[in-house]
């Protein structure tokens, strides 16, 4: 008599390339497993899916592939961590396979595309600015800070590519020149900016006709 042990196939060692994508993507991983004899991995292997330590779903091979969309779309600029741990079951041992996700911020371009130039002393300022994408697409998110020689006077969302803002000068504001900055920021953006100069002007004395 003999002793005939029967042991669970070893799943060969995967590569995973790193992939750069950039913000409010998501990624696509497709991988091949075969068992350490060159086999497709078959039969009910679930793979989960692990973001940054935190599991994400459960998908199952078919015919030895792994398809996988992985919801990075909402993950912040910087390297995350994504693990693809496949379970032990009747056939299989555990493996688990790693690679990394760099997430880079998009690029957008603010643009002061009006502003009521040159305005009285005192006046009402107003100030519209347009943020578009790489691709001239209008960007629906974040938010635009308005400045005067560096000093905030306010800020507002981004809704659809616009942000404007009105303001009442301040008698502190005397005739000249001043830099208008409009500020761009958002989680998911590099910062952006553009400036323009105000120009404020005295006020005209209306004539007069005296008798």
């Amino acid at each position: 008599k003999a002793t005939l042990t029967i042991i669970k196939h070893n799943i060969a060692d995967t590569t995973i390339p790193e992939q750069t994508i950039k913000t409010q993507t998501n990624t696509t991983i497709e991988v091949q497993l075969n068992d350490t004899n060159g086999n497709p991995v078959e039969g009910n292997t679930i793979v989960e899916v692990i973001v940054d330590g935190k599991p994400v779903e459960n998908v199952t091979v078919v015919d030895g592939k792994v398809n996988i969309t992985i919801p990075t779309d909402t993950l912040p600029a910087g390297e995350h961590n994504i693990t693809l741990d496949v379970k032990e079951n009747e056939e299989y041992n555990n493996k688990t396979i790693e690679t990394k996700v760099i997430v880079e911020n998009r690029d957008a371009t603010i643009e002061i595309v009006d502003i009521n130039n040159p305005i009285e002393i005192g006046g009402q300022l107003s100030i519209n600015t347009t943020i578009v994408d790489t691709e001239g697409k209008p960007v629906d998110q974040g938010k635009v800070t308005f400045k005067i020689n560096g000093t905030t006077i306010a800020t507002v969302d981004v809704i659809n590519g616009y942000a404007n803002t009105t303001y009442i000068l301040p008698e502190e504001y005397k005739a000249g020149e001043y830099e208008i900055t409009a500020e761009f920021q958002d989680k998911y953006y590099n910062p952006a900016e553009d400036k323009a100069t105000l120009t404020i002007i005295k006020h005209n004395i209306a004539d007069t006709t005296i008798p």
